[in-house]
């Protein structure tokens, strides 16, 4: 629960491998709105400020939760890396398409579990980013990816409703993980990619040795 917990591990993962070539992927969201936002966890929340020690300067959890990501971007900023990419969240809690379960009739659904609140949070994520990202930080969409794809999330034998609104399912997220190797074989061959030319046969590469000087 504490954000001491993850820095110190990403610590250690540096310090016990110096040589490491890392490519870092971060999210930090659908949580962040179920424990800072929702009203069925109000008890935790207050169990979470004992835990760490301090009281929220705020009610707000926008603004919490600002706070919080703020503090973690200024530190993956400074985080040893090649790439650094910070995902989007996705849409959970999608109202409609959904399949293999039925809404019990006393359901509510609130809008702090909402797709329209994974929205507001990526606003604000993107905002904190271009503050304190120290222009290192790359940011890749899961929010738009995921949202036309409602009726494509986890399931499973039981199909509870908590994760089958909030965990996308195989097509989502193996276009993610593809979005994800392109950007790292962006990052350690790029020239190769340049060097891509469509109009040859096959998407040959050009030679590199046959270029003239222009």
């Amino acid at each position: 629960r504490k954000m001491e917990n993850a820095t110190l591990t990403l610590d250690q993962i540096k310090d016990e491998n110096p040589q490491e070539r890392r490519y870092v992927v971060f999210n930090s969201g659908l949580h962040d709105i179920d424990r800072l936002c929702s009203s069925e966890m109000e008890y935790a929340r207050g169990k979470d400020q004992e835990i760490m020690n301090i009281t929220w300067k705020t009610n707000s959890c926008i603004d919490v939760y600002r706070d919080f990501l703020t503090t973690f971007v200024e530190y993956m900023a400074n985080y040893p890396a090649e790439l650094m990419i910070f995902r989007s969240t996705t849409a959970g809690w999608l109202k409609y398409g959904n399949f293999g379960f039925a809404w019990p009739t006393t359901k509510v659904q609130p809008f702090s579990r909402s797709s329209h609140f994974s929205s507001q949070m990526n606003e604000i994520a993107y905002d904190v980013i271009q503050n304190s990202g120290m222009g290192k930080i790359l940011i890749t969409d899961a929010y738009w990816l995921s949202l036309p794809r409602p009726d494509h999330t986890e399931a499973g034998e039981k199909n509870l409703i908590g994760r089958h609104l909030v965990h996308m399912g195989v097509e989502v997220t193996d276009t993610m993980t593809r979005k994800f190797l392109m950007l790292m074989l962006w990052k350690l061959c790029h020239q190769t990619l340049d060097d891509f030319d469509p109009s040859l046969p096959k998407g040959l590469l050009r030679n590199p040795f046959e270029r003239k000087a222009i």
